[in-house]
């Protein structure tokens, strides 16, 4: 091996795992306790209400061949899961797979949590429980959440959903 190709394998004193950067970045998010920790939250929630939750596509081995390949394939098209779209629009023409595109819940939420989270905090009369224990300061907390809604910060939407969520959470154990 020359030396250009030895030092370009060289990232901050340690050395490239194979594939490089995408693949150490895609093993290190499969094994990450947040992943593991959200799919067995999702089966336990499934197991609680009587359901079965069956995801094909976290099996362990389609996961592994899928780890292999490379994005440009992956993404076929210009389209995430652009490896699978032709086969699955063959299959099934009646469900237009071709056409689809992906729905993303992130801004339902934040056009629900800007549209109805002054009302919820007026309902809940804002964080008397967290103010009360010293956590936040219901003033300023009042003043950042009207500033929020007041300018349709999507970005902060969030944070109204944290807030009244710790509340609710806080007062029934005071």
């Amino acid at each position: 091996m020359d030396r250009q190709s030895e030092v370009g394998r060289q990232v901050a004193g340690r050395t490239r795992g194979p594939g490089g950067f995408y693949f150490r970045e895609l093993y290190r998010a499969l094994d990450h306790p947040l992943t593991t920790l959200e799919l067995e939250e999702m089966f336990e929630s499934g197991r609680r209400l009587g359901l079965r939750v069956l995801m094909p596509f976290w099996d362990a081995e389609l996961v592994r061949l899928l780890c292999r390949v490379p994005p440009r394939l992956l993404n076929q098209g210009g389209r995430s899961k652009g490896l699978v779209r032709p086969m699955l629009e063959q299959r099934f023409p009646h469900l237009d797979f071709g056409t689809q595109k992906k729905v993303v819940s992130l801004e339902f939420f934040r056009s629900t949590m800007l549209n109805e989270g002054e009302r919820a905090w007026r309902s809940m009369g804002g964080v008397p429980a967290l103010a009360e224990l010293g956590i936040v300061d219901a003033v300023s907390v009042g003043r950042a959440v009207r500033e929020i809604l007041d300018n349709r910060r999507l970005g902060g939407a969030f944070r109204i959903w944290d807030v009244l969520n710790l509340e609710a959470w806080l007062r029934p154990r005071l």
